[in-house]
């Protein structure tokens, strides 16, 4: 990055200043360095004189390989992309990097549309004006700089690592934002010749840490039926299951699994399949009313359910809740003996505990064992085994 001032009245960004009396920051389309050769984005901000007249502009300038650089260890899969650009639709970059698209106007592409529909973030399948790939993108509107970040994962990836990827999308764009807003405190620091432009640092900074906390937020929930993700799921068992250990309580988990789900993908096609794991998602949410409790999507149609505090009793009567209440969605199923959608539960509860990893990797044996006695049984039931000792289970 370079620094000056510039007085020289013919400048592009002395006559923009010049005739916009705002003290705004100003990014300019990228241009070659007369100097280099290089590719660079111009960044300026209008000085004034003690009485308020025009007294030349501070001009920065941003290497375009410096985002090269930076966004080449960002993983967004074979046929993924990251581009940044302005709001008014100029491209500044775009991975895979091509000259021949810096400074391409794509304010009529899906992306700018949707910008310009769904305001300052969101995320949406596009198809991209470029290469007609289709992507799964996320995009978000800095604060204080007329620019646009977007992330994006083809859907021939996203299907490929569907029980990764979404996570791995999330992680990307926290470490993308969190980079912008690097390079952008710095921007900000080197052109901080005034005290407003400090106060404007703050409040990008501030927009910035909101944004990067409902990312992290989002990282913990499934995209598809918007219940908690495996990564949410693993780490609310560990402090659970430790916090059960240290009072001595009783903890319980329930492990359901949609019945004969691939014959109905395969039938009814993978739209109608989504839509059945969202309905059960959300009748298994109903069935679990306590804040302590976590209802979370385990992988593909199989879920789980965290009872803290919650003896075999207890576990076993949710589980009976859930059976019940998706059986009476009455989703047809033809491919299933019942004719319907139905589940099949596994019900683990630790009544006493070991020590180490074994304790806690014992106690999802045994619910994951429990599920394939209740599939052994014919499916649409749920068995039920409590674990007295590390090794010794006792199935009701």
């Amino acid at each position: 990055m370079t620094k000056r001032f510039c007085r020289h009245p013919k400048s592009i960004q002395s006559i923009s200043h010049r005739s916009h009396a705002d003290r705004t920051t100003r990014v300019g389309a990228p241009i070659r360095s007369r100097s280099t050769g290089i590719w660079i984005i111009p960044v300026s901000r209008r000085l004034e004189h003690e009485d308020g007249t025009f007294a030349g502009v501070a001009l920065a300038t941003i290497k375009l390989d410096f985002f090269e650089s930076a966004y080449s260890k960002l993983d967004v899969g074979q046929a993924g992309t990251v581009l940044l650009a302005s709001d008014e639709g100029i491209l500044y970059y775009r991975r895979p990097f091509s000259e021949q698209i810096i400074g391409r106007d794509v304010s009529t592409g899906p992306l700018m549309k949707l910008y310009r529909t769904h305001g300052n973030a969101g995320t949406s399948l596009l198809t991209a004006k470029i290469d007609n790939v289709e992507r799964l993108y996320s995009y978000r509107h800095l604060e204080g700089f007329p620019l646009i970040v977007a992330a994006a994962h083809s859907s021939d990836d996203i299907y490929a690592g569907w029980r990764n990827s979404a996570v791995q999308l999330i992680g990307s764009l926290v470490f993308f934002i969190a980079l912008l807003s690097w390079g952008g405190t710095k921007l900000l620091n080197q052109l901080a010749i005034r005290e407003r432009l400090e106060t404007q640092l703050h409040l990008v900074s501030d927009g910035l840490a909101q944004a990067n906390s409902e990312l992290s937020a989002l990282a913990l929930k499934d995209g598809l039926t918007q219940l908690a993700n495996r990564r949410a799921f693993d780490s609310a068992l560990s402090r659970e299951y430790a916090r059960a250990k240290r009072s001595n309580a009783p903890v319980s988990l329930l492990m359901i699994d949609v019945d004969h789900f691939k014959q109905y993908n395969d039938h009814y096609g993978h739209p109608a399949g989504d839509a059945c794991l969202r309905q059960v998602a959300k009748a298994l949410s109903a069935q679990v009313t306590r804040e302590t409790d976590l209802p979370a999507r385990y992988g593909g149609e199989e879920f789980v359910v965290l009872l803290p505090a919650t003896d075999a009793c207890g576990a076993k009567a949710v589980a009976e809740r859930v059976l019940n209440t998706i059986a009476n969605l009455n989703i047809a199923h033809a491919f299933s003996p019942n004719q319907k959608v139905t589940v099949s539960i596994g019900v683990a509860t630790a009544v006493t505990f070991g020590q180490g990893e074994e304790s806690l990797s014992a106690f999802l044996t045994a619910a994951d064992t429990a599920l394939y006695q209740s599939k052994a049984a014919g499916r649409n039931r749920m068995s039920a085994v409590s674990i007295a000792e590390p090794q010794e289970w006792i199935y009701a």
